[in-house]
């Protein structure tokens, strides 16, 4: 009996203790800033943080994925390209380089600016890469192929300044379009900066899209306008496809002055059937660079929706009445 006495005792000491503590809990409620009210409130805010969070990322994602989504088209433009190449025989081909020949150096002052025609020669894909990415990243690959040429200024590789590379075997239409990009480096001061400006350009038109996921619509506070940073953010967001089509424009405007120029020494030294086979590899040719450009506008349109989805859903939370 007398150690029953005591269970109780012990009992009742016990759930005094917790009725003690219980109540010490209550007075830190009051007095603790972080209740048990304000803990729900940041977990609520650290939820809408993280819905804005994904939709940043979501919208990097969009920005990221949508110009490649654009790549089969310029593949098919390429494709389209080769296929016009096989209908040439070799008579076509001689035709078609000795032209290019002539423009270096007879039509154009190009020979005289050190411009040279070089071919890339066998280049063998030991990477373990597939071949058509390999075709997309590695442009002397391509050009080795016969799927791509292209001028550098400066020099690249093994290959030295005002050089064309080209596989004139494979595609001789292709040297005229490079050849017109020579003539704009080397006589003209205007066009020459517009094709310096082609990595800026570019860069700006992809660096869009990561603007748009990473920022959002700027509202005014309670009494005041919004500063001209914040409207500058809100037009560059609400115009973001536009611009950055726009950003790519002076990358088109060298390209198609490049064709242009290709276009119009072909009319003059090449028959009419060889010289509207040259403008058909051009055109389609152009057609990448398009679909380049548009795949850069769709992607910074779409990273803005994707990002203004999700802050909307953020502030709709934040407007539900709390429990």
């Amino acid at each position: 009996m007398q150690g029953s006495g005591l269970s109780i005792c012990r009992q009742n000491t016990m759930l005094q203790d917790v009725k003690n503590e219980i109540q010490k809990r209550e007075e830190r409620k009051k007095q603790n800033p972080l209740s048990s009210k304000h803990l729900e409130d940041l977990e609520a805010e650290k939820k809408q943080n993280d819905n804005e969070t994904k939709g940043t990322l979501a919208a990097i994602s969009a920005g990221s994925i949508i110009p490649v989504a654009t790549t089969p088209i310029s593949l098919g433009a390429i494709s389209s390209v080769t296929a016009m190449q096989k209908k040439l025989n070799p008579k076509d081909i001689e035709l078609l380089n000795n032209a290019g020949d002539e423009i270096i150096n007879s039509v154009t002052n190009l020979g005289k600016k050190g411009v040279q025609i070089k071919d890339p020669g066998v280049v063998m894909n030991l990477s373990g890469t597939p071949d058509k990415v390999m075709e997309i990243f590695d442009p002397v690959y391509a050009a080795s192929k016969g799927k791509n040429a292209f001028f550098t200024p400066k020099g690249v590789s093994r290959f030295a300044p005002n050089s064309v590379v080209i596989n004139r075997e494979k595609f001789a239409a292709g040297q005229f379009h490079e050849l017109g990009h020579a003539f704009n480096y080397n006589n003209s001061a205007v066009w020459k900066k517009i094709q310096g400006l082609r990595t800026p350009c570019m860069a700006l038109a992809s660096g869009l899209a990561i603007f748009a996921a990473g920022t959002k619509n700027q509202e005014p506070k309670e009494g005041e306008e919004l500063k001209k940073s914040q409207k500058a953010t809100n037009f560059v967001r609400k115009h973001s496809g536009a611009l950055a089509f726009l950003a790519m424009t002076p990358v088109l405007a060298e390209e198609g002055m490049a064709s242009h120029r290709g276009c119009k020494w072909v009319k003059q030294l090449l028959p009419e059937n060889l010289a509207n086979h040259v403008k058909k590899t051009n055109g389609a040719a152009y057609i990448s660079y398009v679909a380049a450009a548009a795949g850069l506008a769709i992607a910074a349109q779409a990273a803005t929706k994707i990002k203004d989805h999700f802050v909307e859903k953020k502030n709709e939370d934040a407007e539900k009445p709390k429990k």
